[in-house]
């Protein structure tokens, strides 16, 4: 929302360097948690506070599309809240898995 228009790459994030890198089997979930809340409320204040939020996009590069494919702001947020119960569903089989 703040650079509409811009091309957005991911090809430097790695999940599983990154798992490792961070630790995140050795760390307390509580704050990774509360991170989720805070982005969720700062998120929702900016969709009402920034002038057609919901229609900002960016410009993800894709074989099929040189000029990069674009991606609004709504269908970005919808993906990742369709993607967050699968890691809920994750921790909860951590949790059983620790007798947590």
């Amino acid at each position: 929302m703040g650079n509409p228009g811009a091309v957005f790459r991911l090809d430097w994030y790695d999940q599983e360097a990154w798992v490792a890198a961070l630790d995140h089997a050795r760390r307390p979930l509580a704050p990774a948690l509360a991170l989720l809340r805070a982005n969720r409320d700062h998120l929702a204040q900016l969709l009402d506070h920034v002038p057609d939020a919901w229609m900002q996009h960016v410009l993800i590069p894709m074989p099929r599309y040189p000029d990069g494919y674009k991606m609004v702001v709504k269908d970005i947020i919808l993906t990742q809240a369709a993607h967050i119960p699968w890691h809920i569903g994750q921790i909860r089989e951590t949790r059983e898995m620790h007798g947590v």
